[in-house]
């Protein structure tokens, strides 16, 4: 059998030895550049006289947008000082994709320029999302070690997927550059729209700013908050415990357990699930396992045979942190 390829190499166009400027930022051969909407931007080609003594430019794809241009539309300009200047305004309110071509006498094919048309403010276009859940006014809750993935809720006809987007973290109290990192990494421009963010094991707050590239286009988050797993001081019979080592409670004396927060935290509540009882039988007061934080459980194991070895388990859970929890095991084996 045999394949016959095709030949794949694109000629190379005299217009390459051009340069356009948008808003004063270069853009690189072959790339769509942004427009935004609702204002003024400059658009700016500089080309060699052999390439272009003059030039046409015309709007070949409006994609549903009202796009004004100054100079007009199809109409031939002349260099200032080598450059070709032209403002180019879309209307307000509405984001869309155009073509852009320049003509020159000099050149036979065109040069032609997909460009994208957003707000200025990207949260104009996307919504970002954090677990699959809109990040709250008051900002979201990450802990310290623990992955959570953001990703993007188009709000105007998908302009923007697909469209080149970096992540960043703007540190605000408590955090030092690599707290906050992120798979791809943090200000990479990506096509992909998700991002899996990590926190470093300590206390401090950041917002996280999604952009376009040169920031031409930027949306920031509210303030999160990143805390440590120890956001809680566990207290059982009067001494603070750590967590994750067994507890050996006394039979048949009335014990204190309580959760106390270590900072200044939102008030939450807290649920108390017995997962394995006791073998010869216990009681919690209050009986209602969901209560605020603070609460002091009163915890009786019976004094009989049948707890004089073996354990029991009890899961905390807390309502304001979902990804955080304590599985409190008691050792009967004295």
């Amino acid at each position: 059998m045999t394949t016959h390829l095709k030949n794949t190499l694109v000629a190379a166009s005299p217009w390459e030895q051009a340069t356009l400027l948008i808003n004063g930022k270069k853009v690189e051969w072959r790339a769509e550049f942004v427009l935004l909407r609702g204002q003024e931007n400059a658009v700016t080609v500089s080309a060699p006289p052999e390439i272009a003594g003059a030039i046409n430019l015309g709007l070949v794809e409006g994609g549903g947008l009202t796009i004004v241009a100054s100079p007009k539309f199809d109409g031939w300009v002349a260099p200032v000082n080598g450059k070709f200047n032209w403002k180019i305004t879309p209307g307000a309110g509405k984001s869309g994709r155009i073509t852009l071509v320049f003509f020159s006498r000099e050149v036979l094919v065109p040069w032609e320029h997909r460009s994208l048309v957003i707000s200025s403010n990207l949260a104009d276009e996307v919504r970002v999302l954090l677990g699959g859940v809109a990040i709250p006014p008051n900002g979201a809750d990450f802990m310290g070690e623990k992955t959570q993935t953001l990703t993007l809720d188009y709000l105007n006809a998908d302009v923007l997927k697909n469209a080149p987007l970096a992540l960043d973290a703007i540190l605000v109290t408590g955090l030092v550059p690599g707290d906050v990192k992120s798979v791809p990494t943090l200000k990479q421009l990506t096509t992909k729209h998700e991002w899996y963010l990590t926190g470093g094991n300590k206390n401090g707050t950041f917002r996280l700013k999604l952009s376009t590239e040169h920031d031409l286009a930027v949306m920031e988050t509210p303030t999160n908050r990143l805390q440590t797993s120890e956001i809680f001081e566990i207290w059982f019979d009067g001494v603070k415990r750590q967590p994750g080592l067994d507890l050996y409670p006394p039979l048949g004396k009335e014990l204190d357990l309580v959760f106390r927060p270590t900072s200044n935290i939102p008030t939450t509540r807290h649920t108390l699930s017995v997962v394995k009882e006791a073998p010869g039988g216990m009681t919690i007061i209050p009986t209602g396992n969901i209560q605020n934080i603070g609460t002091v459980w009163k915890l009786n194991v019976r004094d009989n045979n049948a707890n004089s070895s073996g354990f029991f388990l009890i899961v905390v859970t807390f309502e304001a942190y979902p990804d955080l929890r304590y599985d409190l095991r008691f050792n009967l084996d004295f």
